[in-house]
């Protein structure tokens, strides 16, 4: 083999990741739904790679996610066995409150791609209410030889501290604290404020505000860090005239911190709001005070009565569902901890952000 040979091998690309994460969820389904029965074997990688129009390299990478997570054995010359329900059962700890409160709409999201995940795995699945739970932390999950939990509460750390200690795995599906210790999938909410921030900088606004609960909570911290860092990186002040950090309910937050702003000299042309229910109140005051000012939110989910006019980052709560159980069934079948898994926030350009209005003086 010459060297001019030896380079093209070299650069011949794999498997788009795309194509083997839609061909693990198709050959997953068809395993859920019973298309291939357990104690029997897959078709061949021919075979599904010509039924599903994608490259063997593709399928052989999707067969091993399969692997990974206990769905199925390896034989060479044989193919692939699917391995029979492993009476063994994970237990999800989660709260879904009743009424009309929109940022439960975060948790259905969350527990519907857990729940998804699970129902493709060979796994039993126990449901556990946070309150039982944390009433029996051990008697709640009974035999469960793993934890899935939706989402975290700080007082909740030490019970998952001794799950670990008793080698029981455990996963956080949607972390927002700074707990590095914990297996986790995540959102980089800096990155996500730091991205609303810059892209109101390049649109000309040179006033930008911030609303958001206080640092200590969930992931504000890591919010108003992604806002300040975009502002110093353009060399642009941090100023506490144009931050709200309040701990009111989010639509009366953000409205009384639009106002203060608003009311003040030197008022702001944009606004940051951590959360769209945030968003909302801002728009309010705003609509109020008869000011036209650009609004960039986060979650598409607490704002539900204007679906068409914000722009925001959509809170990808299924996948962070799926990659934390997918996480669990990797731990439990490899016995190793995982990587976390950072899940990435779709924009969604909508109405409520535009460019500042260029002065012809």
């Amino acid at each position: 083999m010459d060297d001019k040979q030896a380079v093209n091998i070299a650069r011949k690309p794999g498997p788009r990741p795309q194509v083997v994460d839609r061909v693990s969820r198709e050959l997953r389904s068809r395993l859920a739904r019973g298309d291939y029965p357990a104690d029997s074997y897959l078709p061949s990688e021919r075979q599904l790679s010509s039924e599903l129009n994608v490259g063997r390299a593709s399928v052989a990478a999707a067969i091993q996610s399969l692997a990974n997570l206990g769905l199925v054995d390896r034989h060479q010359g044989r193919g692939s066995y699917i391995k029979p329900k492993s009476g063994k059962t994970v237990a999800i700890i989660h709260t879904l409150y009743p009424g009309s409160n929109p940022i439960w709409n975060e948790a259905i999201c969350l527990l519907q791609g857990v729940r998804s995940a699970l129902e493709e795995s060979s796994m039993d699945v126990q449901e556990v209410s946070r309150s039982d739970w944390c009433k029996d932390p051990k008697g709640a999950i009974g035999d469960s030889v793993a934890v899935l939990m939706i989402k975290l509460d700080d007082n909740m750390v030490p019970m998952v501290l001794d799950l670990l200690n008793r080698d029981v795995p455990c996963v956080i599906a949607n972390l927002e604290q700074n707990y590095p210790d914990l297996a986790a999938s995540y959102v980089d909410h800096r990155a996500v404020t730091g991205k609303a921030t810059q892209m109101l900088i390049d649109m000309g606004h040179r006033r930008i505000g911030y609303v958001g609960n206080e640092p200590e909570h969930w992931f504000y911290a890591s919010a108003i860090a992604g806002y300040e860092t975009a502002l110093r990186e353009n060399n642009m002040p941090v100023e506490p005239a144009l931050i709200e950090q309040r701990t009111d309910s989010m639509a009366l937050a953000g409205y009384l911190g639009t106002r203060a702003m608003l009311e003040r000299d030197n008022p702001p042309t944009a606004i940051v709001a951590a959360r769209d229910g945030y968003a909302e109140g801002v728009c309010k005051a705003a609509n109020e005070l008869g000011r036209n000012i650009s609004v960039f939110g986060y979650d598409d989910l607490t704002w539900p009565r204007e679906p068409d006019f914000m722009t925001t980052f959509k809170h990808p709560g299924v996948e962070l569902g799926r990659a934390a159980a997918d996480m669990l069934l990797d731990w439990i079948h490899t016995g190793r901890r995982p990587d976390n898994r950072k899940i990435e926030a779709p924009l969604v350009m909508r109405r409520s952000v535009s460019p500042l209005p260029v002065s012809p003086f």
